[in-house]
């Protein structure tokens, strides 16, 4: 390794080079080495989009960098649905693995806006139940940037949409705080509880009116909100 403690492998991959890293794992190449920042060779594989490279990689599939991300979250995050397809092929990946901000590959996917990779990791069964260290859930994260087909598919799936954050706002409640009127149609379609409160005692009528997003408040009028 360099003084960064990077290996010809990490070097090869970082680059690109496809066939000379394949020559270098033939030949023995230490595929566990990390750098100083904690990054191994797969996780500069996942990071590259490297789909075939990964497949030789594979016997790291759990290993977690310096912040605690694995090889699908990086996957997840860089936006590599090819990558994460390979990933979720191998039966001894964690796919529920969280990170040191409490971030599963699924949170990451719907902080990302990705419907593409939060469809693979749904129907690989990650665990939509998995929370953030602020109790945001994953229909929280969707709802909260707009993002209408992912919170469609979660819902669909049979996420609690009245679950609560540690602020105690509901889906429902973020939607109508940043504005979302598609998807809060969709959670009031859906039966969500249009009169739940917040640790503050606010509603999602409260925060709409309050921001002055009248087809929210029109919404939750019709659907029988009255606090």
């Amino acid at each position: 390794t360099d003084k960064e403690g990077k290996t010809a492998l990490i070097y090869s991959l970082a680059e690109g080079r496809t066939e000379f890293t394949k020559f270098l794992i033939s030949k023995g190449a230490d595929k566990s080495i990390k750098d100083n920042d904690g990054h191994s060779a797969l996780d500069y594989a996942t990071s590259r989009g490297l789909r075939d490279t990964v497949a030789l990689l594979l016997g790291n599939a759990d290993d977690k960098n310096s912040t605690g991300n694995t090889p699908l979250h990086q996957a997840v995050w860089n936006n590599e649905a090819e990558v994460v397809g390979a990933l979720l092929k191998i039966n001894i990946i964690d796919i529920n693995a969280i990170n040191d901000q409490g971030d599963s590959a699924l949170v990451l996917a719907c902080m990302q806006n990705n419907l593409r990779i939060a469809q693979q990791l749904i129907n690989a069964d990650a665990d939509m139940l998995l929370k953030r260290l602020d109790g945001n859930s994953v229909l929280h994260y969707s709802t909260g940037r707009g993002n209408k087909e992912i919170a469609k598919l979660l819902v669909e799936k049979g996420m609690d949409i009245n679950a609560k954050n540690n602020e105690g706002e509901t889906p429902l409640i973020v939607a109508s705080i940043c504005g979302f009127n598609e998807i809060s149609a969709l959670l009031i379609d859906s039966g969500t509880d249009v009169n739940e409160k917040d640790n503050d005692e606010h509603s999602a009528l409260h925060y709409a009116s309050e921001k002055g997003y009248n087809e929210i408040v029109e919404q939750l009028i019709m659907a029988g909100a009255n606090s």
